[in-house]
């Protein structure tokens, strides 16, 4: 716990460091002026808040850590880490967690700048906290394998239509159309802050949303293990 809890301390400062809050915060402002200046403002809540949450953690969530990742290749600091007593899940834990807390922020604020107060906010954090994990522990299985940015921009913009399929469901496509999605059941939590859904489908949102956290973050784990722990030639 003490070594986690260490290691968020560094990727807040980290982020810091490199700008990641003045990013949020300008995406922020984009989005409330947005919502404020255009027709976003008379959508059902129900209807913009998946989409905006799906949308906005693409930075917060998927590009943040692609670039922290990308930034500790070049420091060193990543392989480094290799030859210290933090473990794997740990160092994955901390990117989780602290880019979680940026994107419960931003999403917070302007939910309830927009539209006040959700019908059930446990469902919304919940369903927030679950689209940013999946998209936190994706983007470091594939960042891992890459040194640069230009190495990365093809396949990360591949993965990120893959990342927005589900967001059809907002559009009017059959969600079940998704069922089979990392996000999607994430989304559905989401859903269900704006009003009850279905027993069915809660379940699949709370069962989904933790089957697909494990799974990606053993990827996740895998990819740390094969891209990352090689180049230093230490087990973590």
């Amino acid at each position: 716990m003490n070594r986690l809890w260490s290691t968020l301390q560094l990727d807040f400062r980290q982020q810091q460091r490199n700008g990641f809050y003045y990013a949020a915060l300008f995406v922020m402002g984009f989005w409330l002026l947005g919502i404020h200046f255009t027709a976003l403002k008379n959508v059902e809540p129900s209807s913009f808040v998946p989409l905006f949450i799906g949308m906005n953690a693409l930075l917060t969530a998927f590009y943040f850590v692609a670039a922290q990742v990308l930034l500790e290749k070049g420091e060193g600091t990543l392989a480094g880490l290799t030859v210290t007593p933090l473990r794997r899940e740990e160092y994955l834990a901390s990117k989780v967690f602290s880019l979680a807390a940026i994107t419960l922020f931003e999403g917070l604020v302007v939910i309830f700048s927009a539209f006040g107060l959700p019908h059930n906010l446990p469902w919304l954090l919940l369903g927030m906290l679950g689209v940013s994990a999946v998209y936190t522990l994706i983007g470091f299985w594939l960042t891992s394998r890459y040194e640069s940015l230009n190495q990365l921009l093809m396949p990360s913009v591949l993965a990120i239509l893959f990342l927005l399929l589900p967001l059809g469901a907002v559009l009017g496509v059959p969600w079940q159309w998704f069922f089979w999605h990392p996000l999607m059941p994430a989304l559905q939590l989401v859903q269900a802050s704006a009003g009850p859904l279905p027993i069915g489908q809660m379940f699949y949102g709370l069962a989904g949303t933790a089957a697909w956290v494990w799974l990606w973050f053993g990827l996740a784990r895998g990819a740390f293990d094969r891209f990352v722990q090689p180049t230093a030639g230490r087990e973590v």
